[in-house]
């Protein structure tokens, strides 16, 4: 941590890119540092639980709003907007180039589909600009007794930057949890078929990333 910037050091491979004749990379681990704190000892393992549409598994954040809906057309499920009002410390990554992930003023689109294994966060800075698509694999999407939504996490995550290139992250952790007995042959395949899924019919399909969730960010934010 540096003047309260959490810095997150990212291991780069060459992965699956959309644009023809571009390299693009992979991170291999996003959530190893240099030196692994207690913090982030805990984040990591809060990534293993239940996460909600309120923003609330979200540790990083100091204030924040939620607003969410149910939407009933092409693509069904639950949307919500998690507003950044202000941060107990900036998170940033570096790509091909520095990338602040986590900011006062930053918003967040959650989109949990119906019937699927997935669930995607779209963060955009203050201007409205995106800064990454965040795709978390599920082994459960649902609503709890609150009448909040909620995905049980199934380790493994995908992250799609800004010029479109596919970075599949966290595959030591669904490793380690197939190991360690945390979760089943099947949940493990479950993951890297919903990978697989998500490449070839989500990302490939530009207008879900670039009018789909930017329109719920619009209708939410008023």
């Amino acid at each position: 941590m540096l003047n309260g910037i959490m810095y997150l050091k990212c291991y780069l491979n060459p992965v699956y890119s959309r644009k023809k004749g571009n390299k693009h990379f992979m991170h291999k681990n996003l959530l190893k540092t240099d030196k692994i704190d207690t913090r982030l000892n805990k984040m990591r393992n809060e990534q293993m639980k239940r996460k909600y549409l309120d923003g609330s598994n979200w540790a990083w954040l100091a204030e924040r709003s939620y607003k969410w809906m149910y939407v009933d057309g092409e693509w069904k499920g639950y949307a919500s907007l998690v507003k950044m009002g202000s941060v107990k410390r900036k998170l940033k990554a570096h790509y091909n180039a520095e990338v602040c992930l986590c900011d006062d003023g930053y918003k967040g689109i959650i989109f949990l589909p119906d019937n699927e294994t997935w669930c995607v966060t779209a963060i955009y800075n203050r201007h409205n600009e995106i800064v990454e698509w965040y795709f978390d694999m599920t082994k459960e999407n649902g609503v709890d007794e609150r009448n909040i939504p909620y995905f049980e996490d199934l380790y493994l995550d995908v992250i799609v930057a800004p010029d479109f290139s596919v970075h599949l992250i966290d595959e030591d952790e669904l490793q380690e949890a197939l190991d360690e007995g945390t979760i089943t042959k099947e949940e493990y395949d479950l993951a890297y078929r919903t990978y697989e899924k998500l490449v070839e019919e989500v990302i490939r399909d530009e207008e879900f990333l670039t009018v789909f969730l930017p329109h719920y960010l619009e209708v939410l934010d008023h």
